[in-house]
């Protein structure tokens, strides 16, 4: 009988990195079908690890060399800028939206009627 061990964080960061071996690749896919809360924040971690490749012209995964070594590209700046301001955009949609979520909830019950 064979058992397999826990998945654990570091298990999703090697999985968003492609570093698992095929075994261990296909346990943790198990476990994010089976647990969908972990499956959508590997698959947000995903998104993001793309969108800083795309950001910083990392399209097939390999690492450069330091910034301005040989073989480091860059995005062109309109994209890098359009990217730079959607992040930050989306950071103040989403605290603005939280933000007025908890201040629902501060409101007193004789307040609503």
């Amino acid at each position: 009988m064979t058992t397999t061990r826990p998945v654990t964080e570091a298990d999703f960061l090697a999985y968003v990195d492609g570093r698992l071996d095929a075994v261990r690749q296909a346990e943790v896919e198990t476990h994010l079908r089976a647990v969908p809360e972990d499956g959508e924040r590997v698959a947000a971690d995903i998104a993001i690890q793309a969108g800083l490749r795309l950001l910083f012209g990392d399209r097939d995964g390999q690492r450069r060399e330091g910034a301005g070594g040989k073989g480091a590209r860059r995005a062109p700046w309109p994209k890098r800028t359009a990217l730079t301001f959607a992040l930050i955009a989306g950071a103040f949609v989403g605290g603005w939206c939280m933000a007025r979520i908890g201040s629902d909830a501060a409101v007193p019950a004789a307040y609503l009627r």
